[in-house]
């Protein structure tokens, strides 16, 4: 009985591969690119030097919570000065072609989507949406500013919580504690200082 169900399960397992279309094609490289002077297949849509990018001044400074719905619009060229929370369910629309970029001389420049408010952010390859450091081109640094942090309902696998300690300890925060066992389905008050359900 065992031989003929392992007959049956390798029969049924050749016949569903072969009705899939595998588009393998050949190459004569190791990897995901192709040495030169094959064009890469990301060009178009990847910078690949940013740290010498220029990109233009900052004409809008954001240095509070972002707690309605706001679009940013790729006529301004926005620049996070400390860390800027989304909140109150609010929708943060940013336009194909927007500039952002986290300010060097304010530490925590970050952007924050806090649990229920959304980050809504569709470039387009002739029009991306770039985050980038405030410092000239070729001295911006890995750490320049601290990026875009999105926050659910996820229990964090890390322990101590690098993040949690790394965000401004605040009821805007909503970082939800390591619970192994937790079931995020279910709201559980938090064992920190902030006021948010995870």
């Amino acid at each position: 009985m065992k031989k003929f169900l392992l007959f049956l399960a390798a029969a049924l397992t050749t016949s569903s591969f072969a009705q899939v279309n595998w588009k393998f094609e050949p190459t004569d490289y190791r990897g995901a690119f192709a040495p030169a002077p094959t064009p890469m297949w990301t060009n178009g849509w990847t910078n690949w030097d940013p740290q010498t990018t220029v990109y233009g001044a900052p004409t809008v400074t954001v240095a509070t919570n972002i707690t309605a719905n706001t679009t940013w619009t790729s006529n301004n060229v926005y620049l996070l000065s400390g860390p800027i929370y989304v909140t109150n369910n609010a929708v943060l629309t940013i336009q194909p072609g927007t500039v952002i970029r986290g300010n060097v001389s304010v530490a925590g420049s970050a952007l924050i989507v806090t649990k229920g408010a959304k980050l809504i952010a569709a470039g387009t390859a002739s029009a991306p949406i770039v985050f980038t450091s405030s410092a000239a081109p070729g001295s911006r640094q890995i750490g320049d500013w601290g990026g875009i942090v999105l926050l659910g309902k996820a229990a964090n696998n890390l322990r101590p919580m690098p993040l949690q300690e790394r965000l401004l300890a605040s009821a805007t925060s909503k970082v939800c504690p390591f619970r192994p066992t937790r079931n995020t389905a279910v709201a559980q008050p938090p064992t920190t200082t902030t006021t948010a359900v995870c």
